[in-house]
């Protein structure tokens, strides 16, 4: 028999393992929730499809039937998706009460209604990036040992090992980020060292929910080019038009959110870009035209002296830049992407920026 456990495995080996993996629609639809048993079985993992085609050969076996024939598909390329769970505080509660539950619900959420997509429309599987640092690390290596259906699709990167790391954040070292912004800006030029620029990325915050099948998320990813960006938009910076910083003359991404981010094959971001706009972003007068419009919070002195944000700003600049226009930059539709309070979050939504802990159960 031939050899599978370390092979990828396409939506054929789905279907023959008995899984429902929703179609897409041809055209935009609004999204609606997943069969539940489909949600039950859908933690996509190589073993446990070529498990499904053992037990389905046993079973033939048994009842005296010709085996089925084990099906052994190429995957797509990579489709990387990174989280960051950074603690400098080194805060037992926040670990515990906050950051490791947030991982769990965001992970759960989109290995149930995101992954059977990529899988059928991409051909590929989410692979996990998830940095940590020295006290967050054993934790998280533990809270990933209990979904054991993703242990094939996750690296986790302690950037307290990474002796380059220091460097990176040496140019913040005076600006008295709090631990959001610091954790922000590190988990950002982390990207750059970590994530390949030529295969697909997905930077996401914890504080992300996939809260339906994401049809017209992949929809947007399959119909754009190399080279160009789609993110969710911020739209607390309320005012007329997207948020822009109007003393930079470069392009940007109006609106960008730091928290969800979709970078294309051959979006090239450098850790030397985004400091460099992070740096010039953090000279500028703190007053109502560094963003226009004002961002309230951003200016609060009581976070991060006023720089809040920092590298969502940075992001919006570099990002500009590294997809050559602003033409290139890409939003994606508010109704069905928001960025929302819980309370706020409707059933019609893909996904949001909702900063809750779903009762989501990974088998």
């Amino acid at each position: 028999m031939a050899n599978v456990s370390g092979l990828t495995l396409l939506a054929a080996v789905v279907t023959a393992a008995g899984l429902h993996v929703p179609s897409r629609p041809p055209a935009r639809q609004a999204p609606s929730l997943n069969d539940p048993a489909a949600n039950t079985a859908a933690i996509f993992n190589f073993e446990y499809y070529a498990d499904k085609q053992v037990q389905a050969q046993q079973l033939a076996a048994q009842q005296g039937l010709p085996a089925p024939p084990l099906q052994e598909v190429v995957l797509a390329d990579p489709f990387l998706v990174r989280y960051a769970v950074l603690n400098p505080s080194q805060s037992t509660e926040y670990l515990q009460q906050t950051g490791l539950p947030m991982l769990r619900s965001t992970l759960c959420l989109l290995e149930k209604n995101l992954a059977p997509g990529l899988l059928h429309d991409l051909g590929t599987l989410p692979t996990y990036v998830i940095y940590t640092d020295n006290f967050s690390h054993e934790a998280v290596k533990l809270l990933m040992s209990d979904i054991p259906a993703i242990q094939n699709r996750i690296n986790l990167i302690n950037l307290d090992l990474d002796e380059e790391d220091v460097s990176r954040m040496a140019p913040f070292s005076s600006l008295q980020l709090d631990d959001v912004d610091a954790a922000s800006v590190r988990r950002t030029l982390a990207d750059a060292k970590y994530l390949p620029s030529n295969y697909a990325r997905l930077l996401l915050g914890t504080d992300i929910s996939f809260l339906n099948a994401p049809v017209g998320l992949l929809q947007e990813i399959v119909s754009l080019k190399p080279g160009q960006a789609m993110y969710m938009l911020d739209d607390k910076i309320v005012g007329e038009g997207y948020y822009k910083i109007p003393g930079f003359a470069g392009p940007q991404c109006q609106g960008l959110l730091g928290d969800f981010v979709y970078l294309t094959p051959s979006v090239h971001l450098t850790a030397e870009n985004l400091v460099s706009k992070m740096t010039w972003y953090a000279t500028q007068p703190l007053d109502s035209e560094r963003v226009s419009p004002q961002c309230a919070l951003c200016d609060d002195p009581a976070r991060s002296r006023g720089l809040h944000a920092i590298d969502q700003f940075g992001m919006a600049m570099a990002l500009g830049e590294a997809v050559h226009g602003a033409e290139n930059c890409f939003i994606l539709g508010t109704t069905y992407y928001g960025n929302l309070p819980a309370a706020e979050v409707r059933s019609s939504l893909e996904g949001a920026h909702d900063r809750i802990i779903s009762n989501c159960v990974a088998t």
